[in-house]
């Protein structure tokens, strides 16, 4: 059983543009949650509309989002290379340095980023 301690009030997280190591130290500080206080979280959201609990879930759960980011970050079985990108430029910036013929891109990332950019830089490197 792990222990956890409640949060001291307001949490800034580090925005999506910035580190991403502060942002996993960020999130790792957030206490895991039993199935009982998640579930007290739960009903109390439901039941109240308390914001508060539901932050609570949210948070305790960042740290699951982190993992599955971590894994596509180091790549699927047998891709040769990946890259992480704080944003639309850099990405854009890697592309046209490491993109060579014949290569295969999966770019991943939510819509409000701008992916659409990275493909339309993509159409304009040579062949």
């Amino acid at each position: 059983m792990q222990a956890t301690l409640p949060l001291p009030g307001p949490v800034v997280m580090p925005m999506p543009t910035g580190s991403l190591e502060a942002y996993i130290q960020t999130v790792n500080r957030f206490p895991i949650l039993s199935a009982d206080e998640e579930r007290a979280l739960a009903l109390r959201y439901r039941d109240h509309e308390d914001l508060e609990a539901a932050r609570g879930l949210v948070l305790s759960h960042l740290r699951l989002v982190v993992a599955l980011a971590r894994g596509y970050l180091e790549g699927a079985a047998g891709v040769p290379e990946t890259h992480w990108a704080a944003g639309v430029d850099e990405a854009i910036a890697c592309l046209r340095t490491v993109l060579r013929p014949g290569d295969c891109i999966l770019l991943k990332g939510s819509r409000a980023v701008g992916l659409e950019a990275v493909a339309e830089a993509l159409t304009s490197v040579p062949a």
